[in-house]
């Protein structure tokens, strides 16, 4: 049995032993090419008929066959590491942890595993990976025109109609012969006629036979012809019909074929000496099986792990195509959390200065509110506490980001899966959303106590006293507060709302049938290709399918032999590095309404702010005691607050609705709006609604103003109080 030789075509028959042994002794690499060559084993040992190899892995098919096929014995040992249950019992041949086998498409007895699914040439996983491919639709052949003595090839843009808008456009065709020099043999309708613009353009964009005629006619833009080789009597060995004929410019027997009464060798010679059409050159598939008609070209990006290749516009484009990731994560296009260092530096040092003025308001509120008297001064500190806490969790949330940010560094484009689906990017973002939900409420609750302060001050009603029961009124309040700003930032989190709020899954990056985010349209294009159109018919888009729906299909075509198959839920805070909600959405987006209600309780509180401070404005410019330097003042500081809160929140409001309304793509600018915009008024909360730096500035004068005699003011009830 160990002498057995394998036939693996016609041209080719070798021993057992000389397979899978990392050697090309096959034309076009067939020996190391076999489905049994992509699953060796761990350990090496010397093969029994290939001795002078040294040690070799041997596949794992060859493990406790029957067949003694290292020398020692050891591939019939019984100490072998196994992975999978019952049938699907396996022998493990790599250090990843066992998971669950790919059920075959037609026949589920069968199985694959996870490590080999779309990388296998059996057509156990067929028809799925093709689904979940993104490839873009491209051109392969010039038109063809017949003419008396054989074909003539035409652009595009050289078709009849098509002909005049190119003239316009300052170009024109013209018919020209190819003149390539491997091309040119003795005998019949040897030429390739072709027409042609006859200015040069930009060919990164071209495919197959189209780029080939171009790029080798001169005609393409720092593009050069994929032609390299000859074609000599001693290529082209796959073609069965084939003619000889002599090469006019090299003076040797080169080899022609017939088609449609015409001879040709208009052949692509790869090299490993086999010959393709030049449709198939160039078209983004390594039809050579040895990347040659594909790595000659400048039309298409390799994958780092050589697993594919992909059109240019495919690079860098936010989907993940390479099972590497390295059409997003080159260095074209490495993604950090913060995409700009500007922004990240303006971000840690407002995250820094909100948190020192945070932290000085909440101590100076604490003492505030113990000495407090009167209830205008309580209720006016404990919400500046609040506002305080709020800015102080935003604050929290910005040197956090830039610390992910830090420590991932370059290696977080790797990583920006597992971290946008993960609770840590959920958590922070649900706490940012608290912080900005707790500061703008109470500011405009704050704003309101303030303006009936400022009245009832000048009114010269004097304020109450604090009692037990003002507290409980001022505490529910702010639980109130509280409890729907925890409520608004978890609702998107609730299970029974995924449908609205999940957007897409992401799987192990074990399973390459998934890659990267996977959305509802993709994934019902790969439930179709492996359970067929009568489980989700073909005129049922993948947004009526809910999230559930998906998960227990995708986990039906795995083994259960383990933990199932699930995707991690991309949650309403993960459609972004920065883990803030999803501010810009469009209108057929799920998330729509609630978004724009979000942006409506915002803009609310702010008009509440602006009308507040603005009536308390006018109120101190207007009474008798507008030379009161307290009022004027409290006039300067209400103006500040009006104009910080509008800067930041009247252009994101704009933004939102020139994107939601599609006037304006504002995706780039969310990043700005998210960690240097909005954040703002967490800085500057503290300084405005709370006197720190007049604090620090008396704190520093005290041994001059030690004997000074106090000034009594006349301060209204939480007015002039700021």
């Amino acid at each position: 049995m160990q002498n057995q030789c394998h036939t693996l075509n016609r041209y080719c028959t070798i021993h057992k032993h000389r397979l899978c042994n990392g050697q090309n002794d096959c034309a076009m690499g067939a020996d190391e090419r076999q489905e049994t060559c992509l699953k060796l084993t761990q350990r090496s040992c010397v093969r029994s008929f290939s001795q002078n190899q040294g040690l070799l892995k041997i596949p794992v098919d060859w493990v406790q066959d029957g067949v003694v096929d290292c020398l020692d014995g050891e591939d019939e040992e019984n100490n072998w590491e196994t992975c999978g249950k019952g049938i699907r019992r396996t022998i493990k041949y790599s250090t990843e942890k066992c998971s669950n086998a790919f059920l075959c498409k037609n026949n589920r007895l069968q199985f694959l595993e996870v490590a080999l699914l779309c990388s296998s040439t059996s057509n156990c996983d067929e028809g799925v990976c093709l689904m979940a491919k993104s490839r873009p639709q491209i051109t392969r052949k010039l038109f063809e025109m017949r003419t008396g003595v054989g074909k003539t090839l035409r652009s595009a843009v050289c078709v009849k109609g098509l002909e005049n808008l190119l003239f316009l456009a300052g170009q024109r065709c013209q018919l020209e012969t190819l003149s390539h020099p491997f091309h040119q043999f003795f005998g019949k309708n040897f030429t390739t006629d072709l027409v042609l613009p006859t200015k040069k353009r930009d060919c990164r964009y071209l495919y197959g036979e189209a780029y080939v005629f171009y790029s080798c006619s001169g005609k393409c833009l720092n593009t050069s012809c994929p032609l390299k080789r000859p074609v000599l009597h001693t290529t082209c060995s796959n073609h069965k019909s084939k003619l000889y004929s002599l090469n006019l410019q090299l003076g040797s027997i080169t080899i022609v074929q017939t088609s449609r009464e015409r001879f040709h060798n208009n052949f692509f010679v790869c090299k490993n000496s086999n010959c393709i059409q030049f449709e198939k050159v160039c078209d983004l598939v390594d039809d050579c099986f040895d990347r040659s008609d594909e790595e000659e070209c400048s039309n298409s990006f390799q994958c780092t792990d050589k697993s594919g290749f992909l059109a240019l516009s495919q690079k860098c484009d936010g989907k993940v195509d390479c099972k590497d990731l390295s059409d997003e994560c080159n260095d074209s296009c490495r993604r950090k959390v913060v995409k700009n260092e500007v922004i990240l530096g303006i971000a840690f040092c407002m995250g820094v200065a909100g948190i020192i003025f945070a932290t000085g308001s909440i101590i100076k509120g604490f003492q505030s509110i113990q000495k407090a008297e009167k209830s205008g001064e309580f209720i006016n500190q404990s919400m500046v506490l609040m506002i305080s806490l709020g800015d102080l969790l935003t604050s929290a949330y910005l040197l956090t980001l830039t610390s992910v940010h830090w420590i991932h560094g370059s290696g977080f484009c790797e990583y920006q899966f597992e971290w946008i689906s993960g609770a840590p990017c959920t958590v922070i973002g649900v706490f940012n959303s608290i912080g900005s939900s707790i500061s703008s409420l109470v500011m405009a609750i704050v704003s309101y106590f303030r303006l009936r302060g400022t009245v009832m001050a000048l009114r010269y009603r004097r304020s109450e006293e604090v009692t037990r029961k003002l507290k409980v009124k001022v505490g529910l309040l702010l639980g109130g507060v509280v409890l729907f700003s925890l409520t608004v930032s978890i609702f998107p989190l609730i299970d029974a709302l995924d449908d609205w709020f999940v957007n897409g899954l992401v799987f192990d990056k074990g399973i390459k049938l998934f890659l990267g985010v996977m959305g509802k349209s993709q994934l019902v294009k790969i439930v179709r290709g492996y359970h067929g159109s009568h489980e989700i018919a073909q005129e049922q888009s993948g947004n009526s399918v809910s999230w559930n729906t998906f998960q227990e299909m995708i986990s039906e075509m795995f083994s259960q032999d383990y933990d199932p198959v699930r995707g991690k839920k991309l949650s309403f805070y993960g459609n972004d590095p920065v883990c803030m909600f999803k501010a810009f959405v469009l209108l057929d987006d799920p998330q729509v309404v609630f978004v724009w209600a979000y942006h409506s309780f915002y803009f609310l509180c702010f008009v509440c702010v602006a009308v507040c401070h603005g009536a308390i404005a006018i109120l101190a410019k207007t009474s008798q005691v507008r030379g009161n330097r307290v009022f004027n003042s409290l006039s300067r500081k209400v103006s500040l607050i009006c104009l910080t809160d509008f800067c930041c929140w009247m252009p994101f409001l704009i933004c939102c609705v020139l994107h939601t309304a599609e006037i304006m793509d504002m995706s780039p600018w969310y990043q700005i709006f998210s960690l240097n915009i909005l954040p703002l008024n967490s800085v500057l909360n503290p300084v405005l609604y709370n006197d720190i730096f007049t604090t620090v500035r008396n704190y520093l004068k005290r041994p001059q103003i030690a004997n000074a005699n106090p000034v009594p003011e006349a301060t209204p009830e939480a007015g002039p109080r700021s």
